[in-house]
């Protein structure tokens, strides 16, 4: 007897003979299930991962593959997946722990009901995602740097039939629309459709002016108003395409952008809440400051009103830490907030982070920071004596790390930076770094 529990995007299937977990896609009538879960090194060397189908619960066939990361399957049940890397060369020495992360490369299979193989390609690059046709003629595989191609490919032949070299056609997830004829790709975080190409790989729809307006922006002022264009977009992926280029435009030195249209654009996305966009808004606009193209203190004056002081968490302490490396003194009203988060924070990554801005504002104020000396120099001296209880942190538990040792090197960092701006501040910790650098 067989028990299938499907979940969130998770599958278990229970078996006399099989205990599976993994994720899983359904075809369109959900007739067919394709389930899959990775690989993964051991003390005996690589286990493959599987890719399994199912009929109404009934499992037709498994398959062992190295690392499937995506499976789709058809109305028929045929399925396509990629898998990241491929099988070890049989030539090559034996080694007890591989690392099939180092190299780049991918497969894309397709195989029918039965298992049988229908397509087997190789890439020397990273695969990203798949797709298939409903009748199973064609699918799509897309592959990441430095190749950042979408490929479609015939599976009775095994030819590429097109190949479009676009990293935004590359990146995202692939969906058919074979009504219309349409290959979507989806923006992987979800913002929108990135690029609209049709089924002989032309660009097509809203993608395909956005993208030829962005292939002319070159940093002049008709290139201010194509972005600004742009930014005022309904689709948030197109949204995400324009502050990428303009951040790259804002790199180079001899750019002449007028931020007069772009701050207030930049301003609503990040305050949008949206983060991937909201993240870029807050890189651009802090690099119009820091390259004296808007009006300097409101754009530091809106970037700092924006912060919770109430509750410093990560993302806020990392971009007050990005604050005080172009503009140390505008911080000075909030360092009361950072020496509290640094002394009291039940999260050790937000302690760590504290000391960071600490050390960032003392590189050029260091006046602003001497009431967290003690603080740093006693968790550089005696980290250990922290309750353990109170400091649980996510992120070094699944980064397997000591926080102890993350707070530790953090309050280094700071010490360091206050003392390069005035060592007489910092004497005390002096002989304890001497110490503890031998």
């Amino acid at each position: 007897m067989i028990e299938v529990t499907k979940k969130d995007g998770w599958i278990t299937i229970r078996s006399p003979d099989l205990q599976f977990f993994g994720k899983y896609n359904t075809c369109l009538r959900n007739l067919f299930t394709a389930a899959f879960s990775d690989g993964h090194a051991s003390s005996q060397g690589w286990v493959d991962g599987r890719v399994i189908l199912l009929r109404n619960g009934k499992i037709l066939w498994t398959k062992d593959v190295p690392r499937p990361n995506e499976v789709k399957v058809t109305p028929n049940g045929t399925v396509i997946v990629i898998d990241w890397i491929y099988k070890p060369d049989p030539h090559a020495k034996p080694v007890s722990h591989p690392e099939p992360g180092i190299h780049l490369g991918g497969t894309l299979l397709v195989l029918d009901s039965e298992g049988h193989t229908l397509l087997q390609r190789q890439f020397n690059y990273n695969l990203n995602d798949c797709n298939i046709t409903s009748d199973a003629k064609i699918c799509f595989v897309s592959t990441l740097a430095p190749d950042n191609t979408l490929y479609a490919l015939d599976v009775a032949k095994g030819e590429i039939l097109w190949a479009v070299k676009d990293r935004h056609a590359s990146t995202g997830r692939i969906e058919i629309d074979e009504q219309r004829q349409l290959i979507r790709i989806n923006e992987r975080s979800g913002l929108g459709t990135i690029r609209t190409l049709d089924f002989s790989g032309r660009l097509a729809g809203e993608s395909s002016v956005a993208a030829k307006q962005l292939q002319s922006v070159t940093g002049d002022q008709e290139s201010t108003e194509l972005i600004a264009g742009l930014l005022g977009s309904a689709n948030k992926a197109i949204v995400l395409e324009a502050l990428e280029k303009l951040k790259s435009i804002l790199s180079r030195r001899k750019a002449k952008i007028d931020p007069a249209h772009l701050t207030p654009l930049l301003k609503q996305i990040y305050e949008s809440g949206e983060e991937k966009l909201s993240d870029l808004a807050f890189d651009i606009l802090l690099k119009f400051y820091e390259r004296k193209l808007a009006v300097r203190q409101d754009t530091i004056d809106f970037l700092i009103r924006s912060i919770d002081t109430s509750h410093l968490d990560e993302k806020h302490l990392f971009r007050l830490n990005r604050i005080a490396s172009v503009d140390a003194d505008s911080l000075q009203s909030l360092m009361p907030n950072v020496l509290q988060c640094l002394e009291s924070s039940p999260m050790w990554n937000e302690r760590r982070h504290a000391a960071f801005v600490i050390g960032q504002v003392g590189k050029k104020r260091p006046d602003l920071v001497k009431d967290a000396i003690p603080t740093l120099i006693s968790y550089i001296q005696h980290p250990e004596e922290i309750k353990q209880d109170v400091l649980r942190d996510p992120v070094a538990a699944m980064l397997g790390v000591d926080p102890k040792t993350w707070l530790k090197n953090a309050c280094i960092y700071a010490i360091r930076g206050i003392g390069n701006a005035d060592p007489h501040l910092v004497s005390e910790a002096k002989s304890l770094l001497e110490k503890l650098l031998r």
